[in-house]
Order: C-alpha cells, then structure tokens, then sequence
C-alpha cells in the first residue's frame, strides 16, 4: 500500500511528471504506476465519504459559533476550488479540460470548517469549468434546504 501511495503522489505531486520517471523513483513497471494510481483513486473514493462529510446539527453550531468569533456570523464553512495539472492530455474531450491558466486540468472544489477539516468536496470536473460553475451543480447547492438554515452562508473567495 505505500509503494501505491507513494506512486501516487510522486505521479500527481510534480508538473510535468511522466509516469516512466514515477517509475524509476518508486521502483516498478511503468504500467503499474496506472494500476496503482486507479488503486489509490478508488480507495481515496471509497474513504472518503467516512472522513468527508456534512458536520451534524451539533457540529454546525461550533463551527458556526468559531466564526462568529471571528467576525463571520452566519458562515458555517469556507469553499474554494483548486486546479489539478494533467501531465498529458486527455485522449476524449481534452479541449474540455484545457483551463485559462493554459494547462489542461480537473477542477476540484472543496469546503472546510473553521479548524480546517474536509467537510464537502466535488472532484473530477474539467479545469475549463469555473468555481460558481461547479459550486451551481453540486449537491450542495442543490440539496442546499437540506444543508444551510436561512441565515448561513459559505465564505468564498
């Protein structure tokens, strides 16, 4: 399982990075690191909704009450969208994915609470869509009567 994770973080973790000299550095076959990387985005999948979930009643009023503390009442979490680099690109609809920061990318947008912990996220969206236009889709934002009482709000930038 390191040697997946690893292989993993070395193939996403630099630019530019192909998967021949990921390879090289964790010691193993250059199809492997394909396996290992679709392991490790399984697991991380699979994991996530464990570790990544909407705060309860209880918890939404402490992360409430600390930002109020800090001169936001009403927020409940902050959200934020981030580009991930493709290395190459993708062989169906790469214009889709190509970005106005002249890469080709995912989008992944996530929301935390005060203290910094994953509360909501949407991955996989092509780097070409913009935050407001993957926050609208998300299920957060649809389902948001389930989420937000009347006088809660997210921080964005």
């Amino acid at each position: 399982v390191e040697v997946q994770f690893a292989a993993f973080l070395q193939h996403f973790g630099s630019s530019n990075q192909h998967h021949l000299n990921t390879a090289c550095e964790c010691n193993i076959g250059a199809g492997t690191v394909f396996l290992y990387v679709d392991h490790v985005i399984q697991a991380l999948g699979d994991l996530g909704p464990h570790f990544i979930k909407w705060p309860d009643q209880t918890r939404c009023a402490e992360i409430h009450k600390a930002f109020g503390e800090q001169g936001f009442p009403g927020a409940i979490g902050a959200i934020n969208g981030s580009l991930i680099h493709f290395v190459e690109v993708p062989a169906v609809d790469g214009s889709y994915y190509y970005c106005h920061k002249k890469f080709f990318g995912a989008n992944i947008q996530a929301m935390v609470d005060h203290e910094g912990y994953f509360t909501s996220y949407d991955i996989g969206w092509p780097a070409s869509q913009n935050d407001i236009v993957i926050f609208k889709k998300s299920s957060i934002w649809l389902e948001r009567h389930k989420f937000f009482e009347p006088d809660k709000y997210l921080l964005a930038d």
